[in-house]
């Protein structure tokens, strides 16, 4: 983004807090523009609460922003709704599982990176927690798969970084930090920046990196395997980006869904 003037863009809120007297402050995901902090002056004022509830963390919004290279926050125009997903607000996990996505958006892009793929991806993860078709953990597992291969740390779990062939599954394999790949068992060296993983865990991260939807929806996940992935996945992510660890609705969400699972299995 370069140069002084108007533009109109999709975007996700995905920070937004008061300001003075009757502005916010929001930080917004765009598709065209990237990461953008703007103001809207007088938001919370009564004439103005139009502008004030569209630009609510989460909501999927077009906006019309005044954009000078000088300044660190920009000045938000008129605000059109797309989509505010109210079953998500409504339901106290669905707005963990959405809030993280907002998290990781904000912790994964400087100002002004712009990539689309992402954005796309956030909003198809948003609308399947709306809809609540499949397993919600499920879902964010896709969302941090295509996170981490827009951001240039993809995982394959197909191919052994070391022999350069596909690797062969054994009750425990290991999934090397710095390469992003899972080892075959003769491969595997002895190194503590590594994570073990189980055959069936590692099965299931094959099946989400292939992206196929029928397939993804029909997936069974054991207890045991939804939080070995869950550890894995977010033990990858703060080992190439420090700043997942300052995530705190996923941290929530954990401890929430570490809650359910104790008293289910009372």
């Amino acid at each position: 983004m370069s140069g002084t003037g108007q533009i109109k863009d999709e975007a996700i809120v995905i920070r937004s807090i008061r300001h003075g007297e009757t502005s916010r402050i929001a930080t917004l995901f765009t598709m065209k523009n990237g990461k953008i902090t703007v103001i809207a002056k007088g938001a919370r004022r009564a004439k103005s609460s139009a502008v004030g509830g569209n630009i609510e963390t989460l909501n999927h919004i077009e906006a019309i922003i005044y954009f000078k290279p000088s300044r660190s926050v920009q000045t938000l125009g008129n605000v059109t709704l797309i989509k505010h997903f109210p079953h998500i607000k409504s339901n106290l996990t669905l707005t963990g599982y959405a809030t993280a996505i907002a998290e990781m958006l904000n912790h994964s892009f400087t100002e002004g990176e712009v990539d689309p793929d992402v954005f796309n991806a956030a909003v198809n993860t948003l609308t399947r927690f709306e809809e609540e078709t499949i397993d919600s953990r499920i879902i964010l597992w896709v969302f941090q798969l295509s996170l981490l291969r827009s951001i240039g740390f993809a995982i394959d779990p197909v191919i052994c970084p070391i022999c350069m062939k596909p690797s062969t599954l054994g009750l425990y394999n290991s999934l090397l930090l710095d390469a992003g790949a899972i080892c075959c068992r003769d491969c595997q060296p002895d190194s503590d920046s590594n994570i073990n993983i189980s055959g069936e865990s590692v099965s299931i991260l094959r099946q989400l990196t292939n992206g196929n939807h029928n397939t993804i929806t029909r997936l069974k996940v054991s207890n045991k395997a939804r939080v070995e992935i869950t550890k894995t996945l977010e033990r990858y992510m703060r080992h190439h980006n420090p700043s997942v660890s300052k995530m705190p609705a996923l941290k929530m969400l954990d401890r929430f869904e570490n809650m359910q699972e104790t008293t289910i299995s009372k």
